[in-house]
């Protein structure tokens, strides 16, 4: 455990850069229990972790890291406000080259008009559009109704238009609760979303 957290660790992004992995991860700090997003690299993808300590803390809670590369500037995207009486909002700032500070003003790329609780977000550009993939609903628990919604805009700081299909993706196949995906892409080329979401009837 690093010396500033005490407990929550979860929602991490894990990240490849100059020859570096990165993991950018919430937890707990020790001193208030306010939610924080650390960060730790290594040359090796599953040892030798060192931790560089809290990279965000915003207000009352900062969660869900995704990091975005935007032709060679690196930005990370963040939750904030979910614990204040005010609507949540998905943040980013850019990133230093070395992936271990932050440099600039935060900026705010969506906020929670409709106080269903977005979360989870992740970036995808396709031509001239980023998309700003998020999950919205209550995310755990046998009464979760967790799912992912869509919005583009032509700049990576938007604004963002909502798609009017949304949501996306919900209830398939068994699998309830679908969110907080990421992007890869397989040894074809095909891009593809990977989420979590809970079988209700399982063991």
């Amino acid at each position: 455990t690093p010396s500033w957290a005490k407990s929550s660790f979860w929602a991490p992004e894990y990240y490849y850069h100059n020859d570096t992995y990165y993991v950018y991860y919430t937890a707990k700090r020790k001193s208030d229990g306010v939610s924080c997003i650390g960060v730790a690299t290594s040359k090796f993808p599953d040892r030798g972790f060192k931790d560089h300590g809290i990279l965000i803390e915003y207000g009352k809670e900062a969660i869900d890291a995704f990091v975005f590369n935007d032709d060679g500037q690196l930005y990370i995207t963040w939750k904030a406000y979910g614990l204040d009486k005010r609507p949540i909002e998905i943040l980013g700032s850019k990133l230093s080259d070395d992936g271990l500070s932050l440099t600039g003003e935060s900026f705010s790329l969506l906020k929670d008009k409709q106080r269903v609780g977005i979360e989870g977000q992740s970036i995808l550009k396709q031509g001239q559009y980023y998309y700003l993939f998020y999950s919205a609903g209550a995310c755990c628990g046998i009464n979760c109704n967790y799912h992912v919604r869509v919005a583009r805009a032509t700049t990576l700081k938007g604004p963002y238009e909502e798609d009017d299909n949304n949501p996306i993706l919900t209830d398939r196949d068994g699998w309830e609760c679908p969110g907080h995906g990421t992007f890869v892409r397989n040894n074809k080329g095909k891009t593809l979303y990977i989420y979590h979401a809970y079988n209700k009837t399982s063991n």
